[in-house]
């Protein structure tokens, strides 16, 4: 099975903290290669974005990589950043960030089938990571909770697909381990391994079908075939890795599409979107013009 998913979220999309820069959706690509599934994967994630600046965003990116006559799929990744807050503000309250997401869902389960990972939780015992030069920035785990049980609830309204990492771990020591070795916001690269596994033990429902709402040609049991080939065992929670074969697997030939893509894939894999990084906090009130120049490094 041939298959082109764009991964669509925020620092943790983008696996901000992994010396090896892959991330969880790099991940589980990795894994599908590895089982014979031909999968390209598109990292869409931009640091700093709020569910605002993906709903503007996000279409035009995904139209631009997933033709119509290539299976393909959707996997959206945010939240945790509509929970920050710059000086004791907000950057997007929640019935904001829900219209969004509903949004973005409506449109998203229209085309292609669609998967939501909720957001991941911060750790509590270290404060926030000061990167705004003048402002002080708190994220907090009551918030993120708040949301992910927003967006679960939206999910199920919707007949989406919903993965609460959250819950599960909130619960996991390991997770607590690699958090203390990050920054306290951004995993390292064994706890965006640890996501990919919380993915694929912990889906609830399938997705929604693509287009008219009947299920895609060849993407029948999407549930099982997409995350299925992704070699994750809910009974184990594990997903295999060779890190010898990973980075050659992923960035690997693609069947299709070399000639037009070229090596502008490459680039676009890790989001290196030129208007996110210029919009970055760019259509939240809580920041001026000079304040947007300085927030290329929030989460």
């Amino acid at each position: 099975m041939a298959l082109r998913i764009c991964f669509i979220g925020d620092s943790i999309t983008n696996g901000y903290g992994d010396p090896q820069y892959g991330g969880w959706p790099a991940v589980l690509s990795a894994s599908a290669r590895r089982d014979g599934t031909d999968i390209t994967a598109y990292n869409l994630g931009v640091r700093g974005d709020t569910s605002s600046m993906i709903r503007k965003r996000w279409r035009d990116e995904a139209t631009a990589r997933l033709p119509a006559e290539m299976p393909g799929a959707l996997v959206f990744a945010f939240g945790i950043n509509d929970c920050a807050r710059i000086d004791g503000v907000r950057r997007v309250e929640p019935a904001q960030s829900v219209e969004n997401a509903g949004a973005i869902l409506a449109a998203a389960t229209a085309w292609l089938p669609t998967i939501f990972v909720g957001p991941t939780p911060v750790d509590a015992a270290r404060g926030t990571p000061q990167i705004l030069p003048g402002k002080k920035l708190e994220i907090d785990n009551d918030l993120i909770a708040d949301m992910n049980a927003r967006l679960a609830a939206l999910c199920g309204e919707m007949a989406v697909g919903y993965v609460d990492v959250m819950t599960a771990l909130g619960h996991s020591a390991d997770w607590r381990a690699t958090m203390a070795a990050g920054d306290g916001v951004h995993p390292t690269a064994e706890g965006y391994a640890i996501i990919a596994c919380s993915i694929g033990a912990n889906l609830s429902v399938a997705p929604a079908a693509g287009g008219d709402g009947e299920p895609v040609e060849g993407e029948s049991d999407f549930l099982g075939e997409f995350w299925g080939d992704f070699g994750i065992s809910p009974a184990a929670g594990a997903v295999e890795e060779d890190e010898d074969e990973e980075e050659d697997e992923l960035f690997g030939e693609e069947e299709e599409g070399d000639g037009e893509e070229g090596g502008e894939e490459e680039d676009e894999l890790f989001g290196d979107e030129e208007e996110g990084d210029d919009e970055l906090f760019g259509d939240d009130d809580a920041l001026d013009g000079e304040e947007e120049n300085q927030a290329f490094n929030d989460e």
